[in-house]
Parts: structure tokens; sequence; C-alpha cells
């Protein structure tokens, strides 16, 4: 297991706090985007700050926004990469989180 100075680990949070108050303008605009499509407001309402299984998380938005699975997949897919959703697992057995980026 890797050992870190909780010194060190203080001395980022404050770093990171610092740059999300420097950020704030810049990430409140693009969280207001994410959240202005229909389907990346839902699938982040489905998550809830909870791991979701990735065919429930799929089937639950498609189902409540009544768009397919593959719109609802890509833009999952783009979350993910943008760092709004955190994924884990693999395979059949992959869940995704907000991660409230």
């Amino acid at each position: 297991m890797l050992s870190v100075d909780q010194g060190v680990l203080d001395r980022l949070d404050k770093v990171i706090v610092l740059l999300n108050l420097a950020s704030r303008q810049q990430i409140e605009a693009a969280r207001r985007e994410v959240l202005a499509d229909p389907i990346s407001a839902a699938l982040i309402d489905v998550m809830n700050d909870e791991w979701v299984g990735a065919a429930d998380l799929r089937r639950r938005v498609a189902a409540s926004t009544g768009q397919s699975q593959g719109p609802v997949s890509r833009r999952l897919s783009q979350l993910v990469s943008q760092g709004w959703v955190a994924s884990s697992g693999s395979g059949g057995n992959i869940r995704y989180r907000a991660t409230g980026a």
C-alpha cells in the first residue's frame, strides 16, 4: 500500500479548493450546459451519488427520456471522458457514479 504524508494530502486539498474557487464561474457554466441536456441530466439524476450498474442505468434513463439506449450510452461515455461520471469494474460488471465535478 502506498503511504502518503497527511501534510501533503492537506496541501493538495487546499490546492483543489483554490482551483475550484478560481474556476468557479467556468465550472458552473459547464455544469449548467451538462444539465441542460435531458439525457445528461437524467443520467446524473439516476446515479444520485450512488454506484449504478451500466445496464440498469441505461435502461432507466432510456425509459425516462424516451430515447433508445444507443444515445444514452454515447452520452454516458461523453460524461465519463469529461470527468462528470466515474466508472468502476469491467465487462458485464461496470458501474457508474456521478462525480459532482
